[in-house]
């Protein structure tokens, strides 16, 4: 989790250098493991956090925390200085293409959220059938490879 924090942190710094926004380094309960698709997860973090910066103010700051929850589970909160949502807009919050800050002339379509939402909920789908990849390949110790790499993989045949 601390290496994932860290790179959406440091994608984050030069929009917030432009708005004079101090972003505060990752806590600390961020390092530890977590089980999860990185790529999704560092796409969650990317928008939570470039919209604590583009919704700020100026010479604000955004911090990225972790903490530990019941069932095995992280807490990831981002915070930060802006004005916040004002409580009649937080039910449109996560409506697509609804945009609750219109008004302040930030540019966005809206998706961003119910997307890391829907990301954010996402559950692993059960094992389906079993799968057969054909794979040709002229080069046999790529062949091998392939045949290891898809060997460790449960329901690949």
């Amino acid at each position: 989790m601390a290496d994932v924090a860290a790179e959406t942190v440091s994608l984050i710094r030069p929009l917030a250098d432009q708005h004079s926004i101090m972003v505060v380094d990752p806590h600390v309960a961020c390092s530890t493991h977590v089980l999860g698709d990185r790529q999704r997860l560092k796409q969650v973090l990317l928008n939570l956090l470039s919209n604590a910066v583009k919704y700020n103010r100026e010479g604000g700051s955004v911090e990225l925390a972790c903490a530990p929850v019941a069932d095995d589970r992280l807490r990831i909160a981002v915070t930060d200085t802006g004005l916040g949502v004002p409580p009649d807009a937080l039910a449109r919050l996560f409506v697509p293409f609804e945009r609750v800050g219109r008004q302040s002339g930030i540019e966005g379509t809206g998706l961003g959220l119910p997307l890391s939402k829907r990301l954010a909920e996402e559950q692993v789908e059960p094992p389906g059938p079993p799968l057969t990849v054909l794979y040709i390949e002229d080069n046999m110790s790529n062949l091998r490879l392939v045949e290891r790499i898809l060997g460790r993989r449960p329901g690949v045949r």
